[in-house]
């Protein structure tokens, strides 16, 4: 078994994960799905190396139904792998426009912010995206 999926059998992440769908009315935050046969997910915004899933604040973790959340995570690979693409000019128009248009704070998972990041260390540039809450404006 694998370190992180052990972790995710660990009893501390199944206990906020069940908080966090409690918080979320047993539903898909996403499609409103709930109920019987609908398989809820507990995801999470973005990733931070060598943290424990259980580590994460409250506000960083989403219910999804299981259709949503693997949209989501194909989502985001399709983005990383377009910004793979762009020049270092290319990327840093697209980055500053996208930090100007991320202005809805409840809006997650959609990976826009931890492909950025990725490519941006990857070019070793040491900047980081902005967050919701450190927009700037064009």
């Amino acid at each position: 078994m694998s370190k992180w999926s052990s972790a995710y059998r660990d009893s501390r992440w199944q206990r906020k994960r069940l908080a966090v769908m409690e918080r979320d009315n047993w539903r898909c935050v996403s499609c409103g799905a709930s109920g019987e046969g609908v398989l809820l997910n507990v995801h999470h915004g973005f990733y931070v190396p060598g943290r424990a899933p259980w580590e994460y604040q409250d506000e960083d973790l989403v219910t999804w139904c299981e259709d949503c959340h693997n949209i989501r995570h194909t989502e985001t690979s399709n983005i990383t792998n377009a910004f793979s693409m762009l020049t270092a000019v290319e990327f840093e128009a697209v980055a500053k426009l996208l930090r100007w248009l991320w202005i809805d704070p409840t809006f997650k998972g959609d990976g826009i912010l931890e492909a950025l990041n990725l490519q941006l260390a990857r070019w070793g540039k040491g900047q980081k995206a902005a967050s919701t809450k450190e927009q700037e404006t064009p």
